[in-house]
């Protein structure tokens, strides 16, 4: 895409009030004293595409200000750009109105035509975008931007991919037979992480070896003949047996004697049982005994019989209130019922006061007996049943006061017998145990057993315990000699091990340098074609995309422009844009896109200006003081 400016129209744009640039798309130079208006155009042309001013503000003051700084009222912000886009002409405009409300000024707002049609804010940002990225448009018309603005990351990727596909270095084509679908980088972790992991492992054998070899030394030293040792231990192993039998058989004997001693127990708590039994003998007292528990069943129905003749008398005089209740009621229904046949057997009409005539029934009379005389049925059933259950309350209330007489004789004839019953059984006579035979048999039994028990093994079997232990540890002393001696064979084994080991650790070791040698031999060729490739397409930039050290090592973080030796940030100003300019014909080539590069401060070029766009230069000049518009006639080579 190819984009020249035609023309450029400013009204009321910061400190301009009209102004009109025609360049027919051609390049031009602009020329005025500073702070005249030659950043504002840029700023303007800025604004009509992004809203933005060339720092990349959104907030920066667009409005005419008066004396005291304040905002102009009642203007029009506009800028409007006649473009040349791929040979067809299309104009922009934007413009900035207050927003005015009951007289005072509420903020503003933006309205934007395209081709004179107007469009809302959203679908002319798109229209802009569609033309040329933000960020794109950038690249090709900030200078500073891609050497002082972009991170270094990402015009690092932008240079790599204008490069295109490299071949591989050559000569390489065992290293790269090894790579099984890695990137190079990927594999020389891989060769990094073994190489670490080798030198850790040789590092440990050292040690290790050392180790086995004192453990040797040791042994030599002490001078044990392994021959006698055996022999020890097997006479040592003869006598713990021996004592082991020896255990074997007090346990034996102590198993019989416990069991001697579990039937004693038995014996005695049999004994201690019948003497219980003897002491709670109530033989000769049981009928003294069923006596009381007799009595004491007496007097229980007694009260139980006492305490149901009292709930009946409750549950009577509830039935005999709820009769009373319903006879009320009744009585009321019934005058009712009568004050209602009064008034329908009356010779007049309770309505109007007229006679009835002789031929006319009277409205409701029959039913109002019939109703009258079903309620003086009820009343008189009531009445009946209330007479009965009084009779039947006076019956139970003589009958309780009967019971209640006979509960009180009882419990007082009750209290004395079994009072005489206590003090009977409380003096009967107690047995002597010694006078039951089957108490002096238990007593026989346990003294033949306790004769037959014999003495406790346990200081016997505490001895044997502590002879075994001497002899087991002399039995450990020399099973650790003899282990000892079973472990410097395994050493001296381990130790031909450990040194093989070491040998293959030394072979992997340097394999892994090689190989790592020849992948720093292919990124230092790689990194040369990268840079030829990235530098052959600039005609005087060329960039640092790797550095070298001395110990081989490549350090691809970084991309830094340089001219003439010199690296970007020590450039003079007229250097960065002069290479500004090359990077941006190649960014222009890449990308295909051409549009209006303005170049401010180009008064300070000595270097000649070789932009493959339509260029703007801003020039400073002293005693100009509006801005004067010179347009280059030739043709503009895009």
């Amino acid at each position: 895409m190819r984009i020249r400016k035609r023309k450029i129209k400013l009204e009321n744009f910061k400190g301009i009030k009209s102004f009109e640039m025609d360049t027919g798309g051609y390049n031009a130079i602009v020329r005025a004293e500073n702070g005249i208006g030659k950043t504002t155009l840029y700023d303007a042309w800025l604004w009509l595409l992004f809203g933005k001013d060339s720092e990349g503000r959104a907030d920066f003051g667009i409005r005419p200000l008066d004396e005291n700084n304040q905002a102009i009222k009642g203007l029009v912000v506009m800028v409007e750009a006649e473009l040349e886009i791929d040979g067809a002409v299309h104009i922009l405009r934007k413009e900035q109105h207050e927003k005015v409300v009951k007289d005072q000024i509420k903020g503003y707002e933006t309205r934007c035509h395209i081709d004179e049609v107007p469009v809302k804010v959203w679908e002319y940002q798109d229209y802009i975008s569609n033309l040329c990225p933000e960020e794109m448009f950038k690249m090709f018309t900030d200078l500073a931007y891609f050497n002082g603005k972009m991170h270094w990351m990402k015009r690092r990727k932008i240079l790599l991919d204008i490069a295109g596909i490299l071949p591989r270095p050559a000569g390489f084509e065992n290293l790269l037979s090894k790579l099984n679908g890695r990137q190079m980088d990927d594999y020389k972790k891989v060769l990094i992480d073994r190489k670490k992991s080798c030198e850790k492992e040789r590092l440990e054998i050292n040690p290790r070896i050392d180790e086995l070899q004192r453990g040797l030394d040791d042994y030599a030293q002490s001078g044990k003949d392994e021959k006698e040792l055996k022999k020890n231990r097997e006479s040592l192993q003869k006598d713990i047996d021996d004592i082991d039998v020896r255990r074997n058989d007090l346990f034996v004997s102590e198993k019989a004697r416990q069991r001697t001693i579990e039937r004693i127990n038995d014996l005695t708590i049999e004994r201690i049982h019948r003497e219980g039994e003897l002491r709670n003998d109530t033989s000769g007292q049981k009928a003294l005994l069923d006596e009381k528990a007799k009595l004491e069943r007496e007097y229980a129905d007694k009260i139980q019989n006492l305490a149901n003749i009292q709930l009946l008398i409750q549950q009577i005089k509830s039935a005999i209130e709820s009769s009373q209740i319903q006879i009320e009621s009744s009585q009321r229904t019934l005058e009712n019922a009568r004050n209602e046949i009064k008034q329908a057997d009356s010779p007049n009409c309770p309505t109007c006061g007229q006679k009835w005539p002789k031929d006319k029934t009277k409205p409701g009379l029959a039913d109002i007996k019939k109703y009258a005389n079903k309620v003086k049925v009820a009343l008189d059933d009531c009445l009946k049943r209330k007479a009965d259950l009084e009779d039947e309350h006076t019956r139970f209330v003589a009958d309780e006061k009967a019971k209640t007489k006979e509960v009180k004789t009882s419990e007082i004839q009750k209290s004395n017998r079994i009072a005489e019953i206590d003090k009977a059984l409380k003096n009967r006579p107690k047995v002597d145990p010694i006078t039951d035979e089957r108490w002096r048999k238990i007593t026989a039994d346990i003294e033949s057993l306790k004769n037959k028990l014999g003495e406790p093994i346990t200081d016997q079997l505490n001895k044997i315990e502590a002879e075994k232990r001497l002899l087991e540890n002399d039995l450990n002393k020399i099973n650790e000699s003899l282990a000892q001696a079973d472990n410097i064979a395994k050493s001296k084994a381990r130790i031909a091990e450990l040194e093989a080991r070491e040998k293959e650790l030394a072979q992997l070791i340097a394999y892994c340098e090689k190989e790592l040698d020849e992948i720093q031999q292919y990124k230092m060729q790689e990194s040369k074609m990268v840079e030829a490739a990235v530098n052959g397409k600039f005609k005087h930039v060329t960039f640092k995309l790797f550095d070298y050290y001395l110990n081989g090592e490549i350090n691809d973080q970084v991309c830094e422009a340089i001219y003439q030796g010199v690296s970007y940030p020590d450039m003079s100003s007229g250097q960065k844009i002069f290479c500004g300019i090359d990077i941006v014909n190649v960014l222009s080539d890449h990308y295909g896109v051409t549009i209006p590069l303005f170049i401010d401060h180009s008064e300070s070029m000595t270097m000649p200006i070789e932009a493959e766009t339509q260029t703007i230069q801003l020039v400073a000049a002293k005693g100009i003081r509006k801005l004067q518009v010179e347009v280059q006639k030739e043709k503009v080579t895009v």
